[in-house]
């Protein structure tokens, strides 16, 4: 009797969650689906972002990474500096989870 509410208690609780790593825009590869985690804590620039966009769980994809990173952001291409790219922190998705 005890092991099954044992067994009914386990089926009760939710999977745990496990935490992706975050990293920076900069570091992510081009064409992988992204999520937005974060901005660096004091960047100058994050007011700037926000408005651009760059918001947490705004799903991005960097589509070019050279001297400017181009990123497709709710569908529009935009260009920012690789310096405002590593204050966007970012984790992979599986293209399963993303809603573009």
């Amino acid at each position: 009797m005890a092991e099954a509410s044992e067994k009914a208690v386990e089926r009760a609780l939710p999977a745990p969650v496990v935490p992706r790593p975050a990293m920076a825009l900069t570091q992510a590869r081009c064409g992988e689906p992204l999520r937005i985690v974060g901005l660096r804590p004091g960047s100058a620039a994050c007011m700037r972002l926000r408005e651009m966009g760059f918001c947490e769980s705004a799903e991005v994809c960097k589509v070019v990474d050279g001297t400017a990173l181009i990123c497709v952001l709710q569908g529009v291409r935009m260009a920012i500096g690789r310096n405002l790219g590593a204050d966007v922190l970012v984790e992979r998705i599986s293209p399963a989870e993303t809603i573009c």
